[in-house]
């Protein structure tokens, strides 16, 4: 039987074509040998790719949870501070610089670190599987929160602690660690550079212009991408540069000498 192994590489409008091998051989020892050489290079490359994939997937969904579960600490230690687990919320009348709608700022915190968190440890497996995309929806929903929480800060209260800087923080690593899993995803793409270009933007209008204009562009990015979705990759973009056929050439003649060896050791 002849077998011919022939390889072509597309480059522009221009197809160059790389070494024609014409061996004869028995048809089993030569379909036994390829199978196996073929096998093993599936094998390491398969399971290479997939041990990567997974170790990144378990690292940042871990991350999440972890950082979630920080987030429950400071909220807890928070309440602490304002005597939460010493009164009665539903005697006591807050200030309307301390609550919302009667509601004290601390609850908020309280019930909604836990919630990242179970939603967190649901949607990933107990942190085995990806970070789901949806969770920016929520998030975000807690990041404009937190752009009225800094307005009161700056221009009402006129005061701050490092303690809610550090809650408003981690709500927003929370936001990055779902970006990063994501990042393939166009309305990632458009989420951090609209947050990106707004925060910029905001710079004109002092810190509270960085947060509020920030957080409303990654929503407008992310909104925007949703609805017009981005044109496929131009030609272009996925052609081969000259260099990487040349790689490839050489990959190639050392890959056929192999097989040739291969296919001398197994008629002798």
């Amino acid at each position: 039987m002849i077998l011919a192994i022939f390889s072509s590489l597309d480059y522009g409008k221009k197809t160059i074509s790389l070494s024609v091998l014409i061996i004869v051989l028995p048809l089993n020892s030569t379909r036994s040998v390829l199978q196996n050489e073929m096998q093993s290079v599936a094998s390491k490359t398969s399971g290479a790719s997939k041990g990567s994939v997974a170790l990144k997937t378990g690292i940042i969904s871990k991350a999440f949870i972890i950082l979630s579960f920080i987030g429950i600490i400071e909220a807890f230690y928070h309440a602490s501070l304002e005597n939460a687990f010493t009164t009665n919320i539903f005697v006591v009348h807050y200030s309307p610089f301390a609550s919302f709608s009667g509601v004290p700022y601390w609850l908020f915190g309280v019930v909604w670190f836990p919630l990242i968190f179970l939603v967190g440890l649901w949607t990933t497996g107990l942190g085995r599987r990806s970070l789901r995309i949806e969770l920016l929806i929520l998030l975000t929903i807690g990041n404009v929160f937190t752009a009225y929480l800094w307005y009161l800060d700056i221009f009402v209260v006129e005061a701050y602690t490092l303690l809610y800087i550090a809650l408003y923080a981690t709500n927003y690593a929370l936001t990055g660690l779902v970006a990063i899993q994501n990042w393939s995803s166009d309305i990632t793409h458009g989420y951090v550079y609209g947050t990106a270009t707004g925060a910029v933007v905001g710079l004109l209008f002092g810190p509270y212009g960085v947060v509020a204009c920030g957080i409303a562009g990654g929503m407008f990015g992310a909104v925007r991408n949703f609805v017009i979705p981005k044109q496929a990759s131009a030609p272009e973009s996925r052609q081969i540069s000259k260099e990487h056929l040349q790689e490839e050439k050489i990959t190639l003649e050392m890959r056929l000498k192999e097989i040739e060896a291969k296919l001398a050791e197994s008629s002798d």
